[in-house]
């Protein structure tokens, strides 16, 4: 019975076709970085190949991946970007959405517009975070990490913080993975993915931007409210 299966469901979806047939989110451990693959086996001489740190973040977390290229240049105050497919979008926010966090002497931020939204089908948070295993060392730019739900937001954005200093031009390849999703639960999360046209996914989904938490907490309370009625019947409604 549906009432009681334990599992979890991703539902994510897109209108653009390249994204759907290139740039899925899927699971961490097809994104393993060849660093890591090349380690020896040896086990008498632990290396991170042992790690279950590692090992774990792989297996139970998602990824999403970069759906095209895009080229950064940072000149002084002139900051610009440049997707190759030439539709997808990115935004910058004002220093003072920050306050002194962001110093745009040292950095600049720049939220790309992801083409998937997810729908969850139960109130599970899920941790969002850099894919620091599969940068440079010198790390360029970095995801900031926080905690999300996807019953009743959807939105799937990439922030990212470049750091100045580090960069003057920089290409972010097609299929470059950008985040962890990691789910905060022990429960199975099976992931389903869903092509329609952007007219359907508009009707879906209500876009919630990140200051708006006054929409989004209405909206969520809104919500909770028509799911609280008992399954079998009983109960107001």
């Amino acid at each position: 019975m549906k009432f009681f299966n334990r599992s979890i469901t991703l539902d994510c979806y897109t209108s653009d076709r390249q994204a759907y047939e290139h740039a899925k989110i899927q699971q961490a451990g097809k994104f393993i970085p060849d660093w890591w693959k090349s380690l020896p086996r040896d086990a008498t001489r632990p290396t991170m190949r042992q790690c279950a740190g590692f090992l774990d973040l792989y297996k139970r977390s998602f990824v999403l991946p970069l759906w095209s290229d895009i080229d950064v240049s940072i000149a002084g105050d002139q900051f610009n970007w440049q997707y190759h497919d030439q539709r997808s979008n990115a935004e910058k926010h004002e220093n003072s959405q920050f306050g002194e966090w962001i110093n745009e002497e040292e950095v600049l931020h720049l939220k790309l517009v992801s083409p998937w939204s997810i729908k969850c089908d139960k109130d599970v948070f899920f941790q969002w975070s850099d894919v620091t295993w599969d940068k440079e060392r010198i790390f360029k730019y970095t995801t900031p990490t926080a905690v999300v739900e996807y019953k009743h937001q959807h939105a799937t954005n990439i922030n990212l913080i470049f750091n100045k200093e580090k960069v003057k031009e920089i290409r972010l390849h097609h299929g470059t993975p950008m985040v962890f999703i990691t789910p905060l639960t022990e429960k199975k999360v099976v992931l389903r993915h869903h092509l329609l046209p952007e007219s359907e996914i508009e009707k879906m989904f209500t876009p919630f931007p990140a200051v708006s938490i006054g929409r989004y907490m209405k909206a969520k309370k809104h919500a909770k409210k028509k799911e609280s009625k008992c399954p079998f019947g009983f109960g107001k409604n």
